[in-house]
């Protein structure tokens, strides 16, 4: 199962949320940073054991940000996005692709 995101906020802003996403997850001790780059985050779920590398991806584009969740615990995922971004007072939406 592969679930996929358009993250969509102020272009001015990308960078800080890209940010933000990785420190929400990063700071928790239910998740585990896979891999990280400049534009992609891949973080696991602890304990988990997917096929896909990485439990979700986020990726930043020039113009957008994605996330991509590899993992049937998709609402949690996303309930911790919105939380990071709501409560850093970031206008955002998010449409599935």
């Amino acid at each position: 199962m592969s679930i996929e995101y358009h993250l969509i906020v102020n272009s001015s802003l990308r960078d800080e949320v890209f940010k933000e996403i990785k420190a929400s997850f990063g700071d928790s001790d239910l998740y585990c940073l896979k891999h990280f780059s400049d534009n992609v985050i891949g973080f696991s779920i602890n304990g988990s054991s997917s096929d896909w590398g990485a439990d979700f991806e986020i990726t930043k584009t020039e113009n957008d940000l994605f996330i991509a969740i590899h993992s049937g615990n998709y609402k949690k995922i996303l309930s911790v996005i919105e939380n990071r971004l709501i409560n850093n007072h970031i206008s955002f939406e998010l449409e599935e692709e």
